[in-house]
């Protein structure tokens, strides 16, 4: 019953949003038009990232080493981190990130937001090798790409909407 009053009452406020001030004031107040990209090596990482989606970051990793292996007098195409975060810039879609159980049963949200197992498979909320081993709290994450800023990045591009 929680989680349904939960939803009744959500809003953007909601610290389970994770929205920050930025965040939250770019919702409210989108840019009007879509910045330029005019860097070749930025363009061939972006490109490379999004040609790689459902690559690992060593695929990135190894195109990024072939092409300034063999073009060392290009521009650099930046690294993996760096483009997800020049790609977060230009269209305002950043992923919101939750723990999530390691068998995929829930999100760490909500009335759950503090638990340290999952009340279905009672799995630990965080690898069990590594907190014994290290004492470090590594959960799975679960990202997710918020369709407000998915839709306003669509409607920055012109051509966007005429494609609906």
């Amino acid at each position: 019953m929680s989680y349904m009053n939960r939803l009744k009452t959500a809003s953007f406020d909601d610290p389970t949003a994770k929205l920050s001030q930025e965040r939250h004031d770019r919702l409210q107040n989108p840019p009007a038009e879509p910045e330029a990209i005019d860097n070749p090596g930025v363009k061939m990482g972006i490109m490379t990232y999004l040609g790689a989606e459902h690559s690992s970051q060593e695929t990135y990793k190894a195109v990024r080493k072939g092409v300034e292996t063999c073009y060392p007098d290009a521009s650099p195409m930046p690294t993996f981190k760096h483009t997800e975060s020049i790609i977060e810039e230009y269209t305002g879609v950043s992923p919101i990130k939750y723990n999530m159980c390691w068998g995929s049963c829930v999100t760490f949200t909500g009335d759950l937001e503090h638990a340290d197992a999952c009340p279905e498979c009672h799995k630990s909320r965080y690898d069990p090798f590594l907190f014994e081993t290290t004492g470090e709290k590594r959960a799975r994450m679960f990202k997710i790409n918020p369709p407000e800023y998915m839709i306003q990045a669509l409607f920055r591009n012109k051509e966007s909407p005429k494609n609906l």
